[in-house]
């Protein structure tokens, strides 16, 4: 009988390890993004913006966000005057195939701007192109819940409505004349001058936090990563060996 609890323990240590061992090793691919991430901004130049260095060269420039030659731009849902913005537009409805209905979302569509923005240090300025842009730790602007016709609205916040109704959710980031930011690109020259702009493999990166700061937060995404997966790995090996 002992023998049988023993037996009972052990395997299902096996099953909470092996479970744990593939959860943590979906982890190993924000790891893997986290690296390629550091890995580039680590070989791209990082000139101040007065010394951009020649056509086809990758570089990490910081600077203050400024309107472009078009000017300011408007989020389309918050209304704030922007140099760039991003909405993402969400279906978000109960999936009957699930337990208690679990809310699922679908991305119906998202849109962004592409107007040019300009980057200004201490020792000049530069125009970017922000075509195909991905964001970091950007400011969301505006949030909203929209529920299908017919649906009950509910009471208080879009947080506090009922998680069963229908609907759109509605999500806006933009960044405001100012901003302090860290852009990665590849420098290439136009009739005007020179630009900031994406490559043919990646869209124009913009983050809000400074580089080092930046790096230290994939060097940190990396670490924890690979350790929990480690962790879980040699944890399922213990449970089969003893």
């Amino acid at each position: 009988m002992d023998d049988m609890l023993v037996g009972e323990a052990r395997t299902a240590l096996q099953v909470l390890t092996l479970m744990a061992t593939v959860a943590t090793g979906l982890l190993l691919r924000l790891a893997h993004r986290a690296h390629t991430r550091l890995r580039t901004l680590e070989q791209a130049q990082d000139p101040p913006l007065r010394d951009l260095p020649e056509a086809g060269t990758e570089v990490v420039v910081d600077g203050n966000a400024e309107a472009g030659p078009d000017g300011l731009l408007t989020a389309p849902y918050s209304g704030a005057a922007c140099v760039w913005y991003r909405i993402e537009v969400w279906d978000r409805r109960p999936n009957p195939d699930t337990y208690h209905e679990r809310i699922h979302h679908t991305l119906l569509y998202t849109r962004q701007s592409r107007t040019p923005f300009t980057l200004r240090d201490r020792t000049g300025a530069v125009l970017c192109e922000p075509d195909d842009a991905s964001g970091d730790r950007l400011p969301l602007t505006h949030e909203s819940f929209e529920p299908e016709e017919g649906e009950p609205i509910g009471a208080g916040s879009p947080a506090e409505r009922v998680a069963t109704d229908s609907g759109c959710t509605l999500r806006e980031w933009a960044i405001a004349p100012g901003t302090r930011l860290l852009v990665h690109g590849t420098v290439a020259r136009r009739t005007g001058g020179v630009v900031v702009c994406a490559d043919e493999e990646e869209g124009l990166f913009i983050s809000t936090r400074p580089a080092p700061v930046f790096r230290d937060a994939q060097r940190m995404t990396i670490l924890c990563a690979s350790a929990a997966f480690a962790a879980s790995l040699a944890g399922f090996l213990w449970s089969l060996f003893t």
